[in-house]
């Protein structure tokens, strides 16, 4: 079987992390930032609040701080021009580059002041992108920075309209269509991601329902099975590969060469055929299974879960429901998309 690559237009998550230690604030701003007075007083923060974190930072004196620093000037420029009261009293938010092996970035609060800090992290590897990536990256940690209270809003934009969502409508045609891909979306994936061999986008990234598959190996598989083993990692080489060495996670796009696209679909041909031999005959319900493996209310998973219920329990185990309920939901994404909704 050869790897099938399908782009798929989905919706992108919120980065947002929850951090369990504090640290006192030198300068608030706007009752909502900490804002510091240069890096020692950054260093000295994140030392104190996020103990892990800086034991990754990367030495300021790297020289891709000048580089990346320089596209952040551009990129908040343009939202002091776009959103002047946004932006208003609050300095350039400070970088942060983080050592590993991540094309990710996050912004993050106190959990006891619930205030953010004017600073936003990326790890190394996205300062390998090219300039425009980088901007692009950062403009979207940046909104993050500064709406810290969502509020959804759906609305098409027209020309000369505000992008961002603060002055339009709210159009109850698009919310119902955004809705239903929402719920698509948090069964097949969030973000645009490759199918090799047909495996579930979940299997290759951080979903949802199929998150279970190394709960289940663990739980009805031998664990002398090699097999069994190489399910119950829940990040096997090839999926670490495809996540942080050929997908991006800024344009969601696959690099990959012929011989590494061979290479991959040897791997995941390889997968699919350890999970079968490892819980391939596993028969079961998928409310039931759910709720002994995720420990939810079923009322909470059968709202979430119901439509695709039928399709998993009709077919003959539970690695033909998962992949059943992962190609009814594509073929649902697929129509979104010829239909012109994405």
């Amino acid at each position: 079987m050869r790897l099938k690559l399908t782009a798929l237009a989905l919706l992108s998550t919120i980065c947002t992390l929850a951090m369990h230690t504090t640290a006192s604030a030198t300068t608030v701003v706007r009752s909502q930032y900490i804002v510091f007075s240069d890096r020692a007083d950054l260093n000295s923060y994140l030392q104190d609040a996020f103990p892990d974190f800086y034991s990754k930072l990367a030495p300021y004196t790297d020289p891709r701080y000048a580089r990346a620093e320089a596209i952040l000037q551009r990129v908040w420029s343009g939202y002091q021009k776009l959103s002047p009261s946004n932006t208003d009293q609050l300095p350039t938010p400070a970088l942060v580059i983080l050592k590993g092996k991540f094309i990710d970035g996050f912004v993050t609060a106190d959990p006891k002041s619930h205030l953010f800090p004017n600073a936003f992290f990326i790890y190394e590897r996205v300062t390998e992108r090219p300039d425009e990536e980088i901007a692009g990256f950062m403009a979207h940690e940046l909104t993050h920075l500064l709406t810290p209270v969502f509020r959804y809003k759906y609305y098409q934009v027209s020309a000369g309209q505000e992008p961002l969502g603060y002055l339009q409508a709210n159009d109850p045609n698009v919310e119902s269509v955004v809705k239903q891909w929402q719920s698509i979306t948090q069964i097949v994936g969030p973000v645009f991601i490759p199918e090799p061999n047909g495996l579930p986008a979940p299997i290759v990234y951080d979903g949802q329902l199929f998150n279970i598959i190394g709960p289940m190996a663990a739980k009805w598989g031998d664990p002398l099975k090699p097999e069994c083993q190489t399910v119950q990692n829940p990040l096997p080489s090839w999926r670490i590969d495809l996540v942080l060495h050929y997908l991006s996670a800024i344009d969601q796009t696959v690099r990959m060469t012929n011989a590494e696209r061979v290479e991959m679909d040897r791997q995941t041909s390889n997968y699919i055929s350890d999970l079968r031999a490892c819980i391939g005959q596993q028969q079961g319900k998928l409310i039931p299974i759910l709720e002994e493996l995720l420990h939810l209310p079923v009322t909470e998973l059968e709202v979430k879960y119901g439509e695709v219920e039928k399709i998993f329990d009709s077919a003959a185990n539970v690695v033909d429901g998962l992949f059943a309920v992962a190609g009814a939901e594509y073929q649902k994404l697929n129509t979104f998309v010829s239909e012109g909704f994405c």
